[in-house]
């Protein structure tokens, strides 16, 4: 997917998980989100630096309401910045509609949010929106 409207909405999310290992293991999931700039933990916390299209903003709100559901974390603080220039798979153009399901590991289809407020991930083959 193209990035149409130039500089990305750019993310922090700040979270606290219920163990490290856990940590590690969102870290590990949702590092290989097309949108994912850099995800990193230390202990029980993690931080995800997100670059993403502004219409996807709906998705960081919902990470901030729950954050369990979402992500797996136990909190989570959302923060958007423009002190940092970040860049994602999705904002390089490198994202390729191939994989099933999502690197986060979601089936996009199932999502209640699917063909409503999202096209699926552009990483997937469920993706709808417009080609890269």
């Amino acid at each position: 997917m193209k990035n149409p409207n130039g500089a990305p909405l750019i993310g922090v999310v700040l979270g606290s998980a219920a163990t490290p290992g856990q940590a590690d293991a969102i870290a590990s999931r949702f590092g290989r989100c097309p949108f994912c700039a850099s995800f990193s933990t230390l202990g029980n916390s993690t931080m995800g630096i997100y670059a993403l299209p502004e219409y996807r903003r709906w998705w960081f709100d919902l990470i901030a309401k729950d954050p369990s559901a979402r992500l797996g974390l136990e909190e989570a603080e959302v923060v958007f910045t423009d002190a940092i220039e970040a860049s994602s798979p999705w904002s390089r153009c490198e994202v390729k509609p191939v994989l099933h399901p999502a690197p986060c590991g979601q089936d996009c289809r199932k999502c209640q949010y699917y063909g409503s407020k999202c096209e699926g991930c552009p990483a997937t083959l469920d993706y709808r929106g417009e080609p890269i």
